[in-house]
């Protein structure tokens, strides 16, 4: 239960996302959660760019208030000159300190640290800290730049795993940090999912896995490419779906390279690109798969085994600390580098059934992990804004 009686005033400032799906899916997963199952002790209010807010409003986010200005969005003149003043100023950001003070916002989350609101900041995960040869040195230098500044100076630090708070204790090991978990469960509409209809769209004629992940280098498509091999001379008689943006963040070569191998090994007929897809299609594409694959070697908390673990789907994971964390009742693992192992639970499950779970029995399981979610975050709000000080 939140402590006193005075509502608190919360706010997401939201800069444009950027190119990364997995932030922008994680961000409006938690806002819809608060949408649907909002906390008469807070107000929650949006402050954005013009692009972003009218996405958002198509959410339909009536608990929410949205505040859209040019100050956010990125090729406006406004948005120039808050960079400008964030230079002079450093720390101090004249904008946000107008905003907050007009709507007289007691925290900001999902944003960087400030000297006049309590701050709840989001790492997502590591990953430049494990795997550097991933990234350009511009960028290490940047996420260093900018979760040291978090740590330094926000209120509390919001991570996504068990896995992600030993990464953020081995970063800053000299440092005190208040810091809290909050296993984030992504938003579904179960009104748009149907059986076998998603097929005659896409041209897929036989039972299939998917893979619902854009081509970056730690995705490790290419382990998928090695264990069809193994398996095409057996007359596997499935395909491997593949949807998500093929223009990877640091290295164009990645997408490149996967067709390139499935080409030289001949492997065409097993494998189909859809490119990125609506995300009611995507659903589908899940709902109505033999199996969720999942080969990479790195995630802070993947929204993929969580859709997959909401529609009841089987899924095949490398065998990372973070995926058994996510821990899966439907669920075969493999060694990441071993892509034969792959190509044994691929061959075993193409031979089952294909089962799928009727949406309305999923539905009531859903609901209540999206209440817990929304709860758990309330309850990290209170605790920021009533025991912090």
């Amino acid at each position: 239960m939140l402590n006193g009686s005075k509502k608190i005033n919360l706010a997401f400032i939201l800069e444009n996302l950027g190119s990364w799906q997995g932030e922008k899916n994680y961000i409006y997963s938690l806002l819809s959660a608060l949408n649907n199952f909002p906390n008469k002790n807070i107000n929650i209010k949006i402050i954005t760019s013009k692009d972003n807010a009218s996405y958002l409003e198509k959410l339909n986010l009536k608990n929410i208030n949205i505040i859209s200005t040019n100050f956010l969005s990125e090729k406006k003149l406004l948005n120039i000159v808050k960079k400008i003043s964030g230079k002079i100023f450093k720390y101090f950001d004249p904008v946000m300190f107008y905003f907050i003070k007009k709507y007289k916002i007691d925290i900001v989350s999902h944003y960087r640290p400030m000297y006049f609101a309590k701050t709840i900041c989001w790492m997502p995960d590591f990953q430049h800290y494990h795997y550097p040869e991933n990234f350009i040195k511009k960028e290490i230098q940047r996420r260093d730049n900018l979760y040291n500044n978090i740590v330094d100076s926000s209120d509390l630090v919001l991570l996504s795993s068990n896995d992600s708070i030993k990464d953020l204790k081995k970063f800053s090991a000299d440092k005190n940090i208040n810091y809290k978990k909050l296993n984030f469960i992504p938003h579904i509409d179960f009104t748009l999912l149907k059986k076998t209809s998603i097929h005659k769209k896409y041209n897929i004629k036989k039972n299939y896995f998917i893979v619902p992940n854009q081509f970056w280098k730690h995705k490790n498509h290419i382990c998928l490419v090695h264990a069809m091999n193994f398996i095409k001379k057996n007359k596997a008689n499935f395909q491997i779906v593949l949807t998500g943006d093929k223009k990877s963040q640091f290295d164009s070569k990645v997408f490149k390279d996967f067709i390139k191998e499935i080409k030289k090994n001949n492997l065409e007929e097993f494998f189909s690109y859809l490119g990125k897809v609506p995300y009611k299609d995507l659903a589908n594409l899940i709902y109505n798969s033999q199996a969720v694959i999942n080969p990479s070697h790195f995630e802070g908390w993947s929204t993929i085994v969580e859709e997959a673990k909401i529609l009841d789907k089987n899924i095949i994971l490398s065998d990372i600390k973070v995926h058994k964390e996510q821990n899966p009742k439907n669920s075969f693992y493999f060694d990441p580098k071993k892509p034969k192992e792959l190509s044994k639970i691929l061959f075993k499950l193409s031979k089952k059934k294909l089962d799928i779970t009727h949406k309305n029995k999923l539905n009531s399981n859903f609901i209540s992990k999206r209440k817990e979610f929304a709860n758990n975050f309330i309850k990290i709000v209170d605790y920021v804004h009533h025991r912090l000080k």
